[in-house]
């Protein structure tokens, strides 16, 4: 009966409001609350417009509530809204909130109080990020991928068993682990699945970064003053969620310290790696992504300018990375040239993201030169036991002899997974340009195989232990979305 009453509103709604509404999202209160408190949606880009009007149901009927904008997507023109807060005494059950165009104007703001996790229908949550995270098509879905994401997302949130592993070694008070963003990690698998356990993970892990950010802006579990350790993408996406000015204050004191790192790589800066150059770059991006200041894009555009003057890109050929020298890389005194195309992922991920939000040009040029830097030069056979033929990331690429040149199959191939992500991204804008990518697929296809050699264990296994605990973001925090680019540029994985 409940289900007829359902069908039978939403054929009400679509007759009074035919030919207006835009669309609808549904959602589960699973504990009601006596007082008002905030329900937090997201929305992916153009879908709500700032200018509509909302309406909210539970079963046949329309609930009175209030509501803000906090959140709003990039945009010359229309301006899309990227988060929204409900603010109302929710009751257990099921709701669906409608929008249609409006004259009026979204208000623009934040309510005080709690805010209530509900969950989310069809897929919702899945479209609501940067790109969709998964494929609508059995031919491109990495199924074993997201069961090891899950698995090891089951490993590194439970503390009892992070301490067996590790014989008490290693805990989330150690700066290591929250290399690679775990907060942000964690949220793209809440994306991924819905799962709301996961979104109460990353956002205790958000918490507690932020809250161990000192008052000058650096992470204190890091004894010293370090930028690699300045992670921002996580707080943005729990801005979205959970947004208190907190969040932002604790970015700008980051952002501060990002500001010394150079424009533009030259032989005479002691020490530069593309890792910090991601971070410089991610730093006025978070902020930009949330404010809008005109600022923190202005310093963003610089620094991706000074990124591509810096890309050597050979005669006659397309691809290109950052050469800069070992000594100033590793700390050593030797000026052989050098990129490393794990860090460069790092960067590509920022540079990603920013192309997805504005289809900046440059970003996605320097994406399709550091990606396809890896399908001409920057992969080996693996040559021993089991690697025997796998295709394997160099850690680091020399431009010269240097007796650091010294590849090793059973660590270089950990960085197989995140590597063919950079490479699925490059493929994705080459493909967009009218360019070739038969050769960027069969590096994909040996990456993925590399990647799933790496990352799974024996189903029998009841836990999937793994080290270093950094090993979970680096693996899992850019490679959200590679189902879904494979099947933008159509290559089913075999």
């Amino acid at each position: 009966m409940r289900f007829v009453t359902a069908i039978f509103y939403l054929f009400l709604i679509a007759d009074i409001y035919a030919n207006e509404l835009e669309g609808h999202v549904s959602f589960v209160v699973n504990n009601s609350n006596s007082q008002k408190t905030n329900i937090i949606i997201p929305f992916k880009q153009g879908v709500l417009l700032r200018d509509s009007e909302l309406l909210l149901f539970k079963d046949s009927k329309q609930i009175d509530f209030d509501v803000k904008v906090h959140l709003l997507w990039p945009s010359n023109g229309a301006t899309y809204v990227r988060a929204l807060a409900l603010n109302f005494t929710p009751d257990t059950g099921d709701y669906d909130l409608y929008w249609k165009k409006s004259a009026k104007v979204l208000e623009f703001g934040l309510f005080g109080g709690t805010t209530l996790d509900v969950v989310f229908k069809n897929d919702w949550l899945v479209n609501s990020s940067y790109t969709p995270l998964k494929s609508t098509s059995s031919d491109f879905q990495l199924n074993w991928f997201l069961k090891a994401f899950q698995k090891y997302a089951d490993f590194i949130t439970n503390e009892e068993e992070v301490s067996k592993s590790t014989k008490g070694k290693l805990t989330f008070l150690n700066p290591s682990p929250w290399l690679f963003d775990r907060p942000y990690t964690l949220y793209l698998l809440y994306f991924k699945t819905g799962d709301v356990k996961w979104k109460k993970e990353a956002h205790k892990a958000a918490e507690f970064y932020r809250q161990n950010i000192n008052e000058k802006g650096y992470f204190k579990l890091q004894k010293r003053d370090d930028l690699k350790y300045l992670i921002p993408s996580g707080l943005v996406i729990d801005y979205l969620f959970y947004p208190t000015p907190d969040i932002i204050d604790t970015l700008e004191l980051m952002y501060n310290n990002s500001l010394s790192w150079p424009l533009a790589y030259n032989e005479g800066k002691s020490f530069w790696t593309e890792r910090n150059l991601a971070a410089s770059i991610a730093l006025p991006l978070a902020l930009w992504e949330i404010t809008k200041k005109s600022k923190f894009k202005t310093r963003l555009d610089d620094l991706i300018g000074g990124t591509q003057k810096g890309i050597y890109i050979p005669p006659t050929r397309e691809e290109g990375c950052i050469k800069h020298q070992y000594n100033s890389h590793e700390g050593t005194n030797d000026e052989t040239l050098i990129c490393s195309p794990w860090m460069s992922v790092l960067l590509v991920e920022q540079l990603w993201r920013y192309y997805l939000m504005t289809k900046d040009e440059l970003s996605a040029s320097i994406i399709d030169s550091l990606g396809t830097n890896i399908v001409n030069s920057g992969t080996y056979k693996g040559k021993y036991k089991q690697l025997q033929g796998f295709t394997i990331p160099y850690y680091l690429l020399f431009f010269g002899d240097s007796k650091y040149n010294i590849p090793n199959q059973w660590t270089d191939i950990q960085h197989s997974c995140d590597v063919a992500s950079m490479v699925t991204r490059s493929a994705f804008i080459r493909k967009k340009n009218n360019k070739s990518i038969i050769k960027h697929q069969g590096i994909i296809q040996g990456l993925l195989d590399s990647c799933k050699k790496t990352i799974i264990k024996p189903s029998k296994l009841k836990v999937w232990p793994l080290r270093p605990l950094r090993k979970f973001n680096w693996w899992f925090n850019s490679t959200g979305d590679m189902e879904w680019i494979l099947e933008e540029i159509k290559f089913p994985i075999n």
